[in-house]
């Protein structure tokens, strides 16, 4: 993914991501006028408008995969003292959300602010109930702080909140630096109406279940559902832990991670609540598979036990201790 300044010819295929009158207000409130929303709309708000701001306070930005743009936002400077920022109206391709590319798009967009721009201080505003936004920017690295304030916007004749987040430069450096290192991770046993179960497969692990890292910022549940999101298309409602488990030793890593350190993981029931199953960046292949099916597939020794303490689950979350390398070994299993 690159960043290059927004061009008159973007507006056609960024408008086309606003695909309802919802996700036209999330984005803009009601600033760009009444939905649906036109190219000429767009231009006529950012080229002959300025995007409501003051002379060279406004940088409109499209991100691009290859020459296709996937995302688009602003940075504009909302007062007099020039090392403050702020990022809005972010919308990426909406066939592609759930794949990251907010967050993608953000980090490089604050990499633009603080090394190019000389920012000390960028904000973004969300509204409450964008709820993936929200999770989107956490994940960037946004924060609410002590000097943060949410404020009532009206939005379509009705009272929305917005909650204000900020990053300031030392942030951002230090979140290069090296911090204590293990990782809490979540997956998802997500069952759908016929009671198969949702599975991913890649050329590493072979098929598994869909979860990953929980980000920084970011709980538990919303970590699970963005994952699985992402991974598969599919929305999920999550339901109770079954197996907490406890990876104890570091191994070598891969994708130019030298080294994976010793990890926590949850592992939950869930339910579909929406989505169709397709393939991801991260994966060649997601499925439902029928449950008498399951096992077999499953190649990695660590996620077979722990998909066993699913079929042995009584109500009461199983604990497990194991380490993965050089070879699998289950050191301690109980009930908690």
């Amino acid at each position: 993914m690159r960043l290059r300044p927004y061009k008159p010819c973007d507006a056609e295929k960024i408008v086309s991501w606003c695909r309802d009158e919802h996700t036209f207000l999330m984005w803009g409130g009601d600033r760009f006028g009444s939905f649906p929303i036109s190219a000429g709309t767009m231009n006529r708000k950012y080229l002959e408008e300025n995007g409501d701001c003051a002379d060279d306070d406004f940088y409109p930005m499209t991100a691009l995969e290859g020459d296709e743009p996937v995302g688009h936002f602003i940075i504009r400077r909302p007062g007099p003292d020039s090392r403050v920022l702020r990022f809005g109206w972010v919308i990426v391709d909406d066939s592609r959300r759930g794949q990251g590319l907010g967050r993608r798009m953000l980090l490089l967009g604050l990499k633009f602010a603080f090394e190019v721009m000389k920012a000390e201080k960028v904000t973004i505003g969300v509204y409450e109930d964008n709820t993936r936004a929200y999770s989107c920017y956490l994940s960037a690295g946004f924060r609410r702080t002590e000097d943060t304030r949410d404020h009532i916007e009206t939005v379509s004749g009705e009272e929305w909140n917005t909650v204000e987040l900020e990053i300031d430069e030392k942030d951002w450096s230090d979140s290069g630096k090296p911090r204590p290192s293990h990782i809490i991770a979540v997956a998802g046993t997500v069952l759908n109406e016929d009671g198969d179960i949702l599975m991913v497969r890649d050329d590493r692990r072979g098929w598994t279940f869909p979860g990953g890292q929980v980000e920084e910022g970011e709980n538990v549940i919303d970590a699970l559902k963005r994952e699985i999101m992402e991974e598969t298309g599919v929305d999920i409602s999550v339901g109770e832990v079954f197996c907490i488990s406890s990876n104890t030793c570091r191994y070598p890593g891969y994708n130019g991670v030298k080294e994976v350190p010793t990890k926590i993981m949850l592992d939950f029931i869930c339910r579909t609540a929406g989505g169709t199953p397709r393939p991801s960046g991260e994966n060649s292949e997601s499925a439902f598979i029928p449950r008498e099916k399951v096992s077999r597939l499953l190649t990695s020794p660590a996620m077979a036990r722990r998909y066993r303490t699913y079929t042995e689950y009584d109500g009461r979350p199983a604990y497990l201790e194991y380490v993965t390398w050089p070879d699998f070994n289950l050191k301690l299993k109980r009930n908690i």
